[in-house]
């Protein structure tokens, strides 16, 4: 799960009210969840977007962790690994939704896509110009996705099969 210091490292806490870990017989332990990634903003520090596995999906907290929420929105999946937010916008994050790991962790529906929140998770959108939309089996792990402080951003991404993607 995840653990945050507000004493320079000395201790630490779990912070993971709201989260849900399907796949164990208690869904809402207080520590045994599967982050996946984990992104924060540095002008707003509290507000962080996490990834998680097995039922949490994509999530958002505002407080540092006191509460986390579910800000999945449109998304086709909640499951994934790869996040990243805006260097100058943090109600901005961008993720790529896979398959559940049963279906084979691959971008749903062999389409190629980046996904981008504006609204700090409430909505997604979709942005597929120049990416393959057919055929395409293609996954994106946890530190294979980034971003240049350009105006406009650009965003990054490389997949496990040697892909490697740009968006400026």
């Amino acid at each position: 799960g995840a653990f945050r210091t507000d004493d320079g490292g000395e201790t630490w806490k779990p912070i993971n009210r709201g989260l849900r870990n399907d796949y164990l017989p208690d869904p809402t332990p207080e520590v045994g969840f599967c982050v996946h990634r984990m992104a924060l903003h540095p002008s707003q520090p509290d507000r962080v977007f996490m990834q998680l596995h097995g039922g949490g999906g994509l999530l958002r907290t505002d407080n540092s962790g006191d509460q986390w929420n579910d800000v999945r929105g449109n998304l086709p999946t909640d499951f994934g690994f790869s996040m990243v937010t805006h260097p100058r916008d943090p109600a901005t994050c961008w993720v790529i939704p896979l398959s559940t790991p049963e279906d084979g962790r691959y971008m749903p529906d062999g389409h190629t896509a980046v996904w981008r929140t504006t609204d700090r998770g409430t909505s997604w959108t979709r942005f597929d110009d120049g990416l393959p939309k057919r055929d395409a089996f293609l996954s994106v792990l946890r530190e294979a996705m980034a971003h240049d402080t350009l105006d406009p951003v650009g965003v990054t991404f490389g997949t496990s099969t040697g892909q490697l993607w740009h968006s400026s």
